[in-house]
């Protein structure tokens, strides 16, 4: 008995570490290797190799999943490309570098950050299937409340909240961002966090009540917000989530009645919390952030022409820049009025944060019509199967969308983990959901 109630003990506080260390994102580290380094979780990732080899030694196989293919094949097929291309470009500008830096160095960054989100991944699956529920709920609850705090701390002690915590954009910051280094990464971490707690919560007697403050905290968190991309992915999410409900699932009675309320809810909302959206869409400098968003995504799509097979991760940054530079045009014409692209052209001198702002870009940038084709089975897998709730339904569109436009993948390590809970636990209706 002694020994059961330690093991369950140190499972839930391995799982509230871990998660801790997911949801810090802005350690030392980071400024020095980049956002890869951002998350204290790099210096587990070797930890994570270990246990798994050393699964693979003690059953004497290797256990995939559809997941694994997809991602290995992109992980292949991108390095053939990386290689061609570094090649390509050393024949043709008679260089082997870009803005001081080597093709092959950022060919090998690229690919240990994507070797560390699968390992991270792996092991995730491997809590997910091995741990009991209740402790993951435990963990999973306490980093919940953990993050409430340090909302309300934040929001108490801006701009200066947790500056001895902060050091790739150390304070002032004026914005809620928790423990991430900016707004829009803590846009991204807090939905992931309360759908895995959500899920886990039907596994406890008192449900309803750490649902109800998980969902609390999601629109409180929704209402005190800076990230302009958390408030157009929401708004672009709703319409998204109404189509899905209405064409993709069998229960069309239960699903109108719930599209009926939602659109009887819109001009409430439009009455009380438009004029907020406004002002904090019209805040800073949102010219400036939603062109480069917007160019960022057609650079991904119009990419196609130029590279249709991608153009690996090696020569990523000095084509990105010329997508950039032959696209601003496009965007002008698609928006009909001149956009601000000065924080664009800042990257032809100083190429610190140039990399594309959304994996969807991202991967059509290096792997081209492949990467499209494996986005599409992604989505399909998904799709095809039964959430196990609404609320898991709404929060995977909500992070695809952020994916599309705002969230990449660089060191984005709580996505890792999103994808192993989503592949072990939310198609798997093991109790009623909230």
């Amino acid at each position: 008995m002694i020994n059961i109630y330690y093991k369950n003990v140190l499972e839930s506080l391995y799982v509230y570490i871990l998660f801790f260390l997911l949801c810090y994102n802005d350690f030392i580290s980071g400024v020095i290797f980049g956002a890869l380094a951002s998350s204290p979780v790099l210096f587990l990732v070797p930890f994570f190799a270990i246990l798994e080899v050393y699964y693979i030694i003690k059953y004497r196989k290797i256990e995939y999943s559809k997941m694994d293919i997809y991602i290995i094949s992109f992980l292949i097929f991108s390095i053939f490309i990386s290689i061609f291309y570094i090649f390509f470009f050393m024949l043709l500008r008679g260089t082997d570098s870009f803005q001081n830096a080597s093709y092959f160095f950022r060919f090998t960054s690229y690919l240990i950050t994507i070797s560390a989100l699968f390992i991270t991944y792996r092991h995730s699956k491997y809590i997910f299937i091995n741990f009991k529920p209740m402790n993951i709920y435990f963990g999973i609850f306490a980093i919940t409340l953990t993050q409430i705090l340090i909302l309300i701390i934040e929001i108490m002690t801006m701009p200066n909240a947790f500056s001895f915590l902060h050091f790739v954009y150390p304070a002032p910051y004026f914005g809620i961002r928790l423990l991430a280094y900016e707004a829009s990464v803590s846009a991204f971490i807090v939905p992931v966090l309360i759908a895995i707690a959500l899920y886990y919560s039907n596994f406890v007697r008192k449900s309803k009540i750490s649902s109800f403050i998980c969902i609390s905290f999601f629109v409180f968190y929704s209402i005190v917000t800076t990230s302009k991309g958390f408030l157009l992915s929401n708004f672009l999410t709703i319409g998204l989530f109404l189509f899905v409900l209405f064409f993709f699932y069998k229960n069309k009675t239960r699903n109108f009645i719930i599209i009926f309320l939602v659109i009887c809810f819109i001009p409430i909302f439009l009455i009380y919390f438009y004029p907020i959206f406004i002002e904090k869409m019209t805040s800073e400098n949102q010219a400036l952030t939603f062109s480069t968003r917007f160019l960022d995504t057609i650079s991904g799509v119009f990419g196609l022409i130029d590279y249709p097979l991608g153009h690996g991760f090696g020569v990523h940054q000095e084509a990105l820049l010329e997508l950039y530079s032959s696209n601003s045009n496009k965007l002008n014409f698609i928006l009909g009025s001149n956009i601000d692209i000065s924080e664009i052209s800042r990257f032809s001198y100083d190429n610190r944060g140039l990399d594309n702002k959304s994996l969807f870009s991202f991967a059509l940038n290096i792997s081209g019509i492949f990467a499209l084709y494996l986005m599409y089975q992604i989505l399909k897998f998904f799709l095809t199967k039964n959430f196990v709730s609404h609320i898991q339904l709404y929060l995977f569109l909500y992070v695809v969308l952020s994916l599309t436009f705002f969230i990449s993948f660089n060191g984005n390590y709580l996505l890792a983990v999103y994808i192993a809970f989503l592949e072990i636990n939310v198609f798997i209706p093991k109790q009623n959901n909230v």
